[in-house]
């Protein structure tokens, strides 16, 4: 069911991992999802009798899993009827060169909405994005692809709605997290990655998105190689029961070089390890076992 799923973000998990996914949390009762981003991962690890405990800094993160995953179950409600509002988007950029009836419309969905109204709203914006990037308004778009993209999520997430187990999602870092949240758990870590420059998309691309989603001006924490080694072996070192953990050659750091940091740390040699060639790189994962 997850690999239909999906509202715009680059390097969600890819679908073909999934399986082995499965494998690895097995029928475990409590999941913590480090990093919640578009919400793929929980979507597909929801089961009945299952606690999914999420983080994540972004807006919209919280509005996928309060406003659709645990939402509660109700008739289908139609999409709003697009007005008009002066708001986050038209009193500021909104996105690069976005036209002012866009910013307006984009505006009204968001007030006047429910947080499944964001939802929508956010994959529209991210597919009328110069590159479906976030930041610029594309080119050829306008506030008609705007309604008409709106109007495509509310109806094909529906699906998604009341999705089957407890969710307990956290807008915040996972790294201030109480270390006893992680007990009994398998723990599922896939970071932002950082490919160019010294930054990742996550928290430079998708600034202006959630600030309009949240009418509000939106601080994302920075995440660079230097973040992940300051930060990373919060988790690695967390009383989980299981850590599933993602990286990706290419990114920095390499995925070598944090196998030997986990070694250093003392965190247990990993009784699995899976790889999976995309693009160009190679998606790596480690499961690492406490007991």
């Amino acid at each position: 069911m997850a690999s239909d799923y999906s509202i715009g973000f680059t390097g969600s998990t890819l679908d073909e991992i999934m399986p082995w996914i499965d494998d690895q949390v097995g029928d475990t009762s409590k999941v913590v999802v480090a990093m919640a981003g578009s919400g793929k991962d929980i979507a597909h690890l929801a089961r009945y009798g299952r606690t999914i405990v999420s983080f994540d800094t972004q807006e919209i993160s919280r509005c996928v899993v309060d406003g659709m995953f645990r939402a509660a179950p109700a008739p289908k409600s139609p999409p709003l009827t697009l007005g008009t509002l002066e708001g986050y988007a038209t009193s500021t950029e909104g996105l690069g060169d976005m036209p002012a009836d866009a910013a307006g419309a984009a505006d009204y969905i968001a007030v006047a909405g429910d947080d499944y109204d964001r939802v929508c709203l956010f994959y529209a914006l991210v597919r009328c994005s110069l590159m479906g990037r976030g930041q610029v308004w594309g080119r050829d778009k306008t506030v008609v692809d705007l309604e008409r993209l709106y109007r495509r999520a509310h109806e094909r997430l529906q699906a998604w709605r009341s999705l089957p187990g407890t969710f307990e999602h956290h807008k915040g870092s996972v790294f201030d997290a109480d270390p006893s949240v992680f007990d009994d758990a398998v723990l599922f870590v896939d970071t932002p990655k950082v490919v160019q420059g010294n930054r990742d998309i996550y928290s430079s691309g998708y600034v202006r998105l959630n600030s309009i989603i949240a009418q509000a001006p939106v601080e994302l924490p920075r995440w660079s190689e230097d973040t992940f080694w300051r930060d990373m072996p919060h988790l690695w070192n967390a009383p989980y029961d299981r850590m599933v953990l993602f990286h990706v050659t290419g990114a920095r750091p390499e995925p070598r070089a944090v196998f030997d940091r986990m070694l250093e740390d003392g965190v247990p040699r990993p009784s699995t390890i899976g790889s999976w060639k995309h693009k160009g790189r190679t998606d790596v994962a480690w499961v690492v076992d406490r007991s």
